[in-house]
């Protein structure tokens, strides 16, 4: 009876926490879509979300033994739990659907304080909920006060087991999956899970079991109608024609008036028939050419390729990485069908960027539609890096044409820095660049001869026998007006910096420009920004003077609890750097975001297990047993920013070790902390909420420093950061 009974109650303890970390994988995935559908595919969005769920989950395990402090032990709490939780996180995702249309906040680069406020509404709740779920677990599920340590460390990596299975699970089976849906799926396994838990007959699980099974069937033809209803609000009541999550992004296609509207993860993205701006892209820099045989069009939702085939081109070669927002926007637009039947036209569905480093060419001209970089996806196509790869693929003679949608302000300093930016970027490449203002800002570069005489220009267009409904032989005079292109050159020629992989000036100043829409604090960020540029060496030396310190002075409870926040900070550092690393160098984070975190935690269920098999040893070692392998990953990380071999392979790989040094922390902190305090004063929530507290501070200091410093000399902080733990590790531990 006694082996019946441990057997029944370690399934249940397995059950609970594996359940826990799927739920909350599956739920914190679905939280980071909409989050980044609302702003503009920002990845600042998933920042944020992670520092708002980390935050959450920390105070909401600090404060749970508080909570609970004199009630009885009781396993039916913990079967109700996972109700209480998959509620909130429907409440959470109506709510920010809810706040961000009525707000008018969907579809933009949000500043902090509303971005904070918007994201708190749908994350925190879930995230203090999934906090006291797991202390409470682990008080309820110990087999006594004296186990505690060891239910919080094994309940550690059943529940990293869960995350990092629910990675997979989200990215090969469930991404498709709308949020509302997914979340009704999670609250049906609570109400199964509820089922199994104590005092349940056969009787009452076969009802409920059937119950939520039918429930889920009579809602299914709802879920669509539910979707759109609330999509549709995003996009300032439109009606809501076509909404797909794709590997890529979220497209959504609305219709107002008869005009069809496309949107890329919340951020418009064009609209079908509107072929100004691809008029001017293509024959402002086509005309630039006596003759056009073979043209590369980078995005563009194909308006680009269809003026490009007005041509007698022999090849137009049309890139669109998400090959799904090829057939949808196809769907609403005749004229793309008709261009993709073009046997002139070859269309290849990988990122531009990619196809230009791994061959093709040469080309007499490339055309890229760009849009303001206010991600790390876009600004790959704004940096030197990419120009370089531009003009290893052009003829002698060939061209690049590139549209930027912003013009210049005078009054705004970020309007102009990003106009220089660049300019100044293009200029490093190639030697001869022409600018040609107006509302937006049309660059045409080569490293052959170019020069803003428009009678040559306005004959290729004639003689080419162009029908353009905007662009004439008037209006190519008008753009090559030089009075116009001298007073631009003046306002932005010797402002901004050059933009790179490594340090995307032109990123920050489009995602601060976005985010801040006053002129006053327009002034006031572009200053902080300056400031903050010159402040890494000031930042380094005091950091080592105050880290050891601040590590080594007061109760030796309270060091451990200082140390695991600072480890787990560094960690999430780690963490955003990989990630950064990885959309710098494949452009797409949507779906495969899911992998990297899927990747990281089965690294912290490989570094508690490992610490759990030599626990004797790794406790002797003490704090050094972590800090020595954090420092040697710090020392390699940083080569993943050359262009190496097999590099996707490579950062899957640093995610998952990453996560096994992350993964060997709290178990080996939280056993030396219970081994300080002993079992009476213990608290499985102490540790835990440290960690995850100490993690969610690091988050906005990504964000900000990231694209401020640039990348390795965030690098070169964690660097000197390992170092400075490492040494006060193997400092005598003061006995108080």
């Amino acid at each position: 009876m006694r082996f019946t009974a441990a057997i029944r109650s370690r399934h249940r303890f397995t059950a609970f926490f594996l359940w826990l970390g799927l739920f909350s994988g599956l739920a914190q995935f679905s939280l980071l879509r909409e989050a980044v559908t609302v702003a503009q595919g920002n990845e600042a969005a998933y920042v944020l979300v992670l520092f708002l769920w980390l935050i959450g989950t920390g105070v909401g395990s600090l404060v749970a033994l508080q909570l609970i402090a004199g009630t009885a032990r009781s396993m039916r709490r913990v079967f109700w739990l996972p109700v209480a939780v998959a509620a909130v996180l429907l409440v959470g995702i109506s709510s920010l659907r809810l706040l961000a249309s009525a707000g008018g906040l969907a579809g933009q680069v949000l500043s902090p304080v509303p971005a904070l406020f918007l994201f708190s509404v749908g994350v925190l709740p879930l995230s203090l909920s999934v906090g006291l779920s797991f202390v409470v677990g682990v008080r309820d599920l110990a087999p006594s006060a004296d186990r505690m340590r060891d239910t919080a460390n094994r309940g550690y990596l059943t529940e990293v087991i869960g995350f990092a299975a629910a990675g997979l699970v989200y990215r090969f089976l469930l991404f498709r999956i709308d949020a509302l849906t997914l979340a009704l799926l999670l609250a049906a396994a609570a109400a199964l899970f509820l089922a199994t838990g104590p005092g349940s007959t056969r009787r009452r699980k076969a009802v409920l079991a059937v119950a939520v099974t039918s429930g889920l069937i009579l809602l299914i033809p709802f879920l669509g109608t539910l979707e759109r209803a609330s999509l549709g609000f995003w996009y300032g009541g439109a009606e809501l024609v076509q909404s797909e999550n794709t590997r890529f992004q979220h497209v959504a296609v609305t219709e107002r008036g008869g005009q069809h509207d496309i949107f890329a993860s919340g951020r418009y993205a064009g609209s079908v028939g509107l072929v100004r701006d691809a008029e001017i892209l293509t024959h402002l820099t086509l005309t630039n050419l006596d003759s056009v045989q073979r043209v590369l069009v980078i995005g563009g939702l194909g308006a680009t390729l269809q003026e490009v085939l007005k041509y007698p081109v022999s090849q137009a070669i049309y890139t669109e990485a998400d090959p799904a927002l090829i057939g949808i926007v196809a769907g609403h637009d005749s004229g793309l069908r008709q261009a993709l039947d073009d046997p002139r036209v070859q269309v290849v569905t990988t990122d531009g960027r990619r196809y230009l480093g791994e061959g093709g060419g040469p080309f007499d001209a490339i055309l890229l539609s760009a849009d303001v970089p206010t991600s790390l996806d876009l600004n790959r196509f704004h940096t030197v890096e990419f120009y370089e790869a531009v003009r290893s693929r052009l003829t002698d003679s060939g061209v690049l044409g590139i549209a930027l949608p912003y013009g210049i302000d005078t009054a705004d300093p970020l309007s102009v820095g990003m106009a220089g930016t660049a300019y100044r970027s293009l200029a490093a490449v190639f030697p001869h660049v022409l600018v040609l203002p107006e509302d937006g800002l049309l660059f045409v570069a080569s490293s052959g001869g170019l020069d803003y005489a428009s009678p040559a220009k306005m004959g290729r267009l004639v003689g080419a026998g162009i029908a353009a409904e905007y662009v004439s032989p008037e209006y190519l005079e008008y753009r090559y007006g030089t009075e116009r292109i001298d007073a631009a050159l003046a306002t932005f020629g010797g402002s901004g910096r050059v933009n790179t992989d490594l340090d995307p000036s032109l990123y920050l100043d489009a995602v601060a420009r976005e985010g801040v829409r006053h002129s006053s604090r327009v002034r006031f960020v572009g200053a902080s920004t300056d400031l903050l540029r010159n402040s890494f060496w000031p930042a380094l030396i005091v950091l080592a003077l105050l880290i050891p310190p601040f590590l080594r002075r007061g109760r030796r409870q309270a060091r451990y609890g200082r140390f695991i926040a600072l480890l787990a900070g560094m960690g999430l550092l780690f963490e955003i750097l990989l990630v950064y690393l990885f959309q710098v160098s494949f452009g797409f984070l949507y779906s495969e975001l899911a992998v990297l975190l899927s990747l990281l935690m089965f690294g912290f269920a490989a570094g508690a297990a490992v610490f759990l098999r030599h626990e004797r040893r790794l406790v002797a070692w003490g704090l050094r047993s972590y800090t020595i392998p954090l420092l040697v990953f710090a020392l390699a990380a940083p080569f993943l920013v050359l262009d190496l071999p097999f590099k996707r392979q490579l950062i899957w790989t640093l995610c998952f070790l990453l996560g096994t040094i992350q993964g060997l922390a709290f178990p080996l902190v939280n056993s030396l902390y219970g081994r300080s305090v002993g079992a009476d004063g213990y608290d499985p929530g102490k540790i835990y909420g440290a960690e995850l507290v100490g993690a969610a501070l690091a988050a906005p200091a990504g964000l900000v420093l990231i694209p401020v410093w640039g990348l390795l000399p965030v690098f070169d902080l964690l660097i000197g950061l390992s170092v400075i733990l490492c040494v006060v590790s193997l400092l005598p531990v003061r006995r108080r």
